[in-house]
């Protein structure tokens, strides 16, 4: 039996995020069951303020169907439906998103579909939808800094794990500690993240007097300061750029950068600027701070430095341990130093190759099409 259909439920304003270039495992896996054309209908899930709903952007999709709360729209240089919605997680979705997941599926006019589902918040669907159920399971959201104090998000946060443990078909893993934290589930898979970047784009390398040793992405507590600072006060021949929007509470990051004259911040860039910089790092640094929730994590950046052939000097945070034999693990300060030392000697062209390659192999095209086989598999 063949699905014709796929709902994408995503925490994202997905089309805003694809308009602006930005890059989250939701989106690049999405765009890639597209790209599959496994479905013949690939509808996304946004919930957006009502003031959205009520007055619809001008861009280039198709106003469908327009009902109480809700659009559907059609992108047809893309070939996806739009299913945008301005309903509350909790109660009203769960009793009307649902209702209006069954009237565009009889407007579209399909019978089998699959519900893919990137928000635990929003796994209570599951029981009131037909279909093959899928969960993706990135990252421990429970133990995110951002719903800390979000007492109502965590609720349904918890809950909606539990519910996807118990009703889903299907679930995808970025990590093991993902996969361990849904072993009760009778399906489930490891789904690890990868890059955007290619690897072959051509770049003119800066000349610089000093090593550079850098990092790009949002910067905030996940980034343990106390090895930034002992890196740089040990490696005063390098000078380390820190790239990305700086979301450090207290200013401590800001004063770091002010106490020491070599460490350089550039403040955020676009994403399409992101491999010149790295083409100019001679070798780019991971000093996370390990703990449950970033081994829950799945570094994406750990994959754009890889793209681009770059030696790595990490804290043994996924994918570390996975592509030990292209990186440089730390365990502690003193290491990252040693590590870094050897790092910025490396002159392997063959190593620059292989990591290349290991992205080639592992791109978000093969990383769908892995979950769209286990789903055919599910609805057979």
């Amino acid at each position: 039996m063949k699905l014709e259909a796929c709902f994408i439920l995503s925490p994202h304003n997905w089309y805003d995020h694809v308009s602006k270039n930005k890059v989250n495992r939701p989106l690049k896996l999405s765009e890639q069951i597209a790209n599959n054309n496994y479905f013949d209908y690939l509808i996304v899930i946004n919930r957006l303020k009502p003031s959205r709903v009520i007055q619809i952007k001008n861009d280039n999709r198709t106003l469908l169907k327009r009902g109480m709360l809700y659009n559907l729209l059609f992108d047809r240089k893309e070939r996806i439906y739009y299913l945008e919605h301005c309903l509350p997680f909790g109660f009203f979705e769960k009793e009307f998103l649902t209702r209006i997941i069954f009237k565009v599926k009889k407007f579209l006019g399909f019978d089998n579909y699959v519900m893919s589902i990137f928000d635990p918040k929003s796994t209570y669907i599951f029981s009131k939808v037909e279909g093959v159920k899928h969960f993706d399971a990135y990252d421990d959201w429970s133990l995110s800094p951002l719903f800390n104090e979000k007492k109502r998000h965590m609720k349904y946060i918890n809950s909606g794990y539990g519910l996807a443990n118990k009703n889903a078909d299907l679930i995808t893993a970025n990590t093991e500690q993902m996969i361990n934290k849904f072993k009760d589930c009778r399906n489930i898979i490891m789904v690890n993240n990868t890059t955007s970047l290619r690897g072959d784009a051509e770049f003119e390398k800066k000349q610089n007097d000093k090593k550079i040793v850098g990092y790009i992405g949002n910067i905030h507590e996940r980034i343990d300061l106390e090895i930034v600072k002992f890196i740089a006060e040990s490696c005063k021949d390098y000078n380390f750029v820190f790239i990305g929007k700086d979301e450090y509470k207290n200013g401590e990051f800001q004063r770091l950068v002010a106490e020491l004259d070599n460490i350089l911040y550039l403040g955020s860039i676009p994403y399409n600027q992101v491999p010149q910089h790295i083409y100019n790092f001679d070798v780019c640094i991971i000093p996370h701070v390990v703990n449950k929730y970033t081994l829950s994590q799945d570094s994406m950046k750990m994959y754009d430095y890889l793209a681009m052939g770059k030696p790595i000097v990490t804290t043994p945070i996924p994918p570390a341990t996975s592509v030990s034999k292209y990186i440089y693990i730390a365990n502690d300060k003193y290491n990252f130093v040693e590590k870094l030392k050897i790092a910025t000697l490396e002159n392997n062209e063959m190593i620059v190759q292989k990591r290349k390659e290991y992205i080639r192999n592992n791109s978000w095209f093969f990383k769908a099409k892995t979950i769209i086989s286990n789903i055919e598999g599910v609805g057979l």
